[in-house]
C-alpha cells in the first residue's frame, strides 16, 4: 500500500482495514465486511410443511407458555384456550402468526408425532421452536 493523503486519512483507512478483509477480484478490489462480534446463529430446521407456520419462544427465564392444550390425538397437541404467558405476547407481537384455539402443536425442537414428547419440550426451559398447524376455515 503506497502512501495517501494526511495522517488522519491514513488512521482512518488503517482502521477500516483492520475490520475487513479484502479480496482481490480481476483488478478490482472488493472490500467485504467481517462477521460481527455477536454471531447470529441461524438454525438449518427444515421448512413448514403445507399449512404449517413456525413461531418461537424464549422460555429460558421461566415464564410460562400460556396455554390450555387437548392432546386426544395422541400425535399434536391442540390448542383449547391461550391464557397468557409467551404465547399472549407473542401473539401481541405478531398476530399475522398468532397462535389461536384450535389451532394443532405439531412440532416443537424437532420432535413430531409423539405428543409425550411434545409436551415435555415444551416443559424445558429453553428456546422452542413450534411448528403450528392452523385449522382450515370451511
Amino acid at each position: 500500500m503506497g502512501t495517501c493523503c494526511s495522517k488522519d486519512d491514513a488512521d482512518k483507512l488503517e482502521a477500516v482495514e483492520s475490520k475487513a478483509h479484502e479480496r482481490d477480484r480481476g483488478g478490482f478490489l472488493d472490500v467485504v465486511p467481517t462477521a460481527p462480534e455477536t454471531p447470529v446463529v441461524e438454525e438449518s430446521a427444515p421448512a413448514p410443511r403445507d399449512g404449517e407456520f413456525i413461531i418461537v419462544l424464549d422460555k429460558t427465564n421461566g415464564e410460562r407458555l400460556g396455554m390450555d392444550v387437548d392432546h386426544e390425538d395422541g400425535r399434536t397437541l391442540a390448542v383449547d384456550a391461550i391464557t397468557g404467558g409467551l404465547i399472549q405476547k407473542w401473539n401481541e407481537e405478531h398476530p399475522d402468526k398468532a397462535l389461536k384455539p384450535k389451532d394443532r402443536i405439531v412440532e416443537v425442537n424437532g420432535l413430531r408425532g409423539d405428543v409425550l414428547q411434545l409436551v415435555d419440550e415444551c416443559k424445558k426451559p429453553k428456546v422452542l421452536k413450534i411448528y403450528v398447524k392452523r385449522e382450515s376455515a370451511h
